[in-house]
């Protein structure tokens, strides 16, 4: 698919969800989903000249493939993020990996009670055979309890993201996530609790909101996680004008506060991430060396995709002979980690060292003919702390926070892999 061809579809400058289609009518098969504060702008981004350095080899191909484009407008960036999220759930396309495959992600669980709780949990701590969360700490109590599930949305890439959308979320829906609930046997609580004083919770803890109206905050809450804002705002404004023919005035008021919030949702801060969306594809691959004086050499490989570490992805390698030399100890190691392109081709490579190492791993990338990858190194200070970094400018002045943790993560994993096997020999 080229620019010229966009001309076609008619893109509005307006948020939104786009579909990258395969086919010859573009009708067979979605290859990538994506969300947009411009779907006019954002699409047209695809086909810029750097696209290589800016979004790597997995978007290349994928705009390569595409035959067209389709779109679904949407009323802000917020719903935009919502649709997209189930849109992937729902299609899995081949070019949306993370979103798929990845255990250490956050997800949107609403619980099965009476009054359900609304929390952001790693999909690790959810036991999916049973529909139950493992760790009772997410729910905010100090007793052990496995709670039923109801619903659960994600995974989202980006905890931070996530977290700042249900903020967002939770000023039009207030809910409950932590506040404890009493029995029929228990007194209500005399104080409610901090979010219900700031207006972040019905103040079901205090007796405050009755379970039919809170089942109702619930399900439409439900409705707009869904990406089905507008069957929120309908019903919504429904429930105004029944109100209003009721003489219900004050509560007619407030369901008119609650559209007034799903009009003007202030997703700034979402916008400003939006340029950023492609960064959840980003591989980034860390590399260590460990020994001690030259003996029991071993070599790590530590993953982080779109900012989040891939654990299931980290790999052991125990360095062929004792030798006190780091370049020829990387040099072995990053030779058989490119044996096993199966793995993945990363769009950025992090050393341990300085000029030298970063050498040594382009050179092996060279020749084996590997390209549009970025090689740099995280020189450390004497507490052994990142005191500078290296190498690709685009890809340090973009990614520096995640090169810092995956070159962390690998000297972590590096020192632990080599104590290991250090107590292992010492055993023996």
């Amino acid at each position: 698919m080229k620019s010229i061809d966009l001309e076609q579809f008619k893109l509005p400058d307006v948020p939104g969800v786009y579909f990258f289609m395969e086919g010859e009518k573009g009708e067979d098969n979605i290859l990538y989903i994506g969300k947009a504060t411009s779907l006019k702008s954002r699409v047209r981004s695809y086909f810029d000249n750097d696209i290589l350095h800016t979004r790597g080899l997995h978007i290349a191909n994928m705009v390569t493939l595409a035959s067209s484009v389709k779109f679904t407008e949407t009323r802000s960036v917020l719903e935009a993020l919502l649709l997209e999220t189930e849109l992937i759930k729902k299609h899995k396309p081949k070019y949306n990996t993370i979103s798929k495959d990845d255990k250490s992600y956050f997800v949107l669980v609403i619980t099965d009670e009476d009054f359900p709780r609304v929390v952001l949990v790693r999909t690790k701590d959810i036991d999916k055979e049973n529909n139950v969360i493992l760790k009772s700490k997410v729910l905010g109590s100090l007793k052990s309890e496995k709670v039923k599930i109801l619903k659960t949305f994600g995974p989202y890439p980006s905890g931070q993201y996530a977290k700042e959308s249900l903020k967002l979320i939770r000023r039009i829906f207030p809910f409950r996530d932590k506040c404890n609930i009493f029995d029929k046997k228990t007194p209500w609580k005399k104080q409610p609790c901090f979010s219900y004083q700031i207006g972040l919770c019905p103040g079901v803890c205090a007796g405050v909101c009755d379970k039919k109206k809170y089942a109702r905050i619930i399900e439409r809450l439900i409705t707009f996680l869904e990406g089905n804002g507008e069957k929120v705002r309908k019903d919504l404004e429904n429930d105004m004008h029944k109100f209003s023919r009721e003489l219900r005035f004050e509560e007619a008021q407030k369901v008119k506060e609650t559209l007034f919030a799903l009009e003007h949702i202030r997703d700034a801060h979402l916008i400003s991430r939006d340029v950023n969306e492609d960064d959840r594809n980003t591989r980034i691959e860390g590399f260590d060396i460990a020994h001690l004086s030259g003996r029991e050499r071993v070599g790590v490989m530590t993953v982080v995709i779109g900012g989040v570490t891939a654990k299931h992805e980290y790999k052991k390698f125990k360095i062929s002979k004792d030798k006190n030399d780091d370049l020829e100890g990387l040099g072995e190691l990053f030779e058989r980690r490119v044996r096993h392109l199966e793995w993945g081709i990363p769009d950025i490579i992090v050393v341990d060292g300085d000029a030298r190492h970063i050498n040594v791993v382009e050179k092996i990338l060279e020749n084996n003919n590997i390209k549009t990858v970025d090689v740099v190194a995280v020189t450390k200070d004497r507490t052994h702390k990142a005191s500078k970094i290296i190498g690709a400018k685009g890809a340090l002045e973009k990614f520096s926070k995640e090169i810092v943790l995956v070159n962390s993560e690998a000297h972590r994993f590096a020192i632990s892999y080599h104590k290991n096997l250090r107590s292992k020999s010492f055993l023996k």
